[in-house]
């Protein structure tokens, strides 16, 4: 089943310029292992939300007292923009590469298919298919994956989300600047 998407950004009030035509299908899979649990909640944003998070970062970072006030504070920055979103634009990834004895050949197929319905914001229209951060072995991660909308050679094409480790964030491990 595919499911478009439409509006979704931290501020949905913003016009597109883009007709129709920039609507995109996006096959969204993973490849990482070690999941606390396989569920990734996810949504596709219409704007970049890292600069969001590396502000807010530098900000909460004399306010904290403790590591664990830290954390919290990190994880409640990096999920920020699932706060403004409706609840019928959050989605969820099963993570079938992180269930222990599971088929390689599932996880090789396994994975979601979503339609984008209207690009990002300008003046690049990306689209940005972004977690909520999750627990791996006892740290927390997510991902931020940018979505080209407008790059026509692709335009026909089904595009493909890969969540591994090597476009993984680590969130905890992130400085007041956002840098790991």
């Amino acid at each position: 089943m595919v499911q478009y998407i439409e509006g979704i950004a931290t501020n949905d009030d913003q016009p597109t310029s883009l007709s129709a035509g920039s609507s995109c299908i996006v096959h969204i899979r993973t490849t990482i292992t070690g999941l606390d649990t396989p569920i990734i909640p996810f949504a596709v944003l219409k704007e970049n939300p890292l600069p969001s998070f590396e502000e807010y970062l530098a900000s909460i970072a004399q306010s904290t007292q403790t590591s664990t006030e830290l954390e919290s504070a990190i994880i409640n920055a990096w999920n920020m923009p699932f706060t403004g979103l409706h609840p019928e634009k959050h989605f969820f990834l099963c993570a079938w590469s992180s269930i222990p004895a599971i088929s390689p050949r599932v996880v090789k197929v396994a994975g979601l298919y979503v339609g984008v319905a209207t690009p990002g914001a300008p003046p690049t229209y990306t689209r940005y298919m972004t977690t909520q951060a999750v627990q791996r072995q006892g740290k927390w991660v997510a991902w931020c994956v940018p979505v080209e909308m407008l790059d026509e050679m692709e335009r026909k094409r089904v595009r493909e989300v890969v969540l591994g480790e090597g476009n993984m964030v680590q969130v905890t491990s992130l400085n007041k600047e956002g840098r790991p």
